[in-house]
């Protein structure tokens, strides 16, 4: 399984993405309103096949909200894991949780365990109770 990291939105940009018209933006005022740079647009989304209108005018690229919407959700799909699996963020993916040991901090309910790969240390929370 391949995961798509350069480019991903933040889970408050990513619901932005549902506010989006039927219009045609800039890249800049649709960077503007994902609260993303411009330069994203064009070293990342352009190139990976977003979906673009070209003006006349030598440089005019305008991008449909719908259209890019649709189009970011189905190159970069919500991440599903299993109940007895962990995020490393050293290898990028999910990992199973080996040797996990539940810990508590106040309310706060967590899994450590180590990646059966790289070693690093993961924690997952399982709840938090206030």
């Amino acid at each position: 399984m391949s995961m798509l990291l350069k480019g991903r939105l933040a889970g408050f940009q990513r619901a932005k993405l549902n506010y989006l018209l039927d219009m045609l933006y800039t890249p800049s005022e649709l960077a503007e309103e994902l609260g993303i740079t411009v330069r994203q647009f064009y070293r990342v989304y352009i190139p990976l096949g977003c979906p673009t209108v070209r003006d006349r005018a030598p440089g005019r690229i305008y991008i449909h909200g719908l259209s890019f919407a649709e189009w970011y959700f189905s190159t970069y799909p919500l991440l599903s894991m299993g109940v007895d699996e962990g995020f490393c963020l050293t290898c990028k993916k999910p990992v199973p949780m080996l040797d996990s040991v539940l810990k508590q901090s106040g309310g706060l309910s967590y899994y450590v365990f180590k990646c059966p790969k790289c070693k690093r240390k993961i924690s997952r929370i399982v709840s938090n109770e206030k």
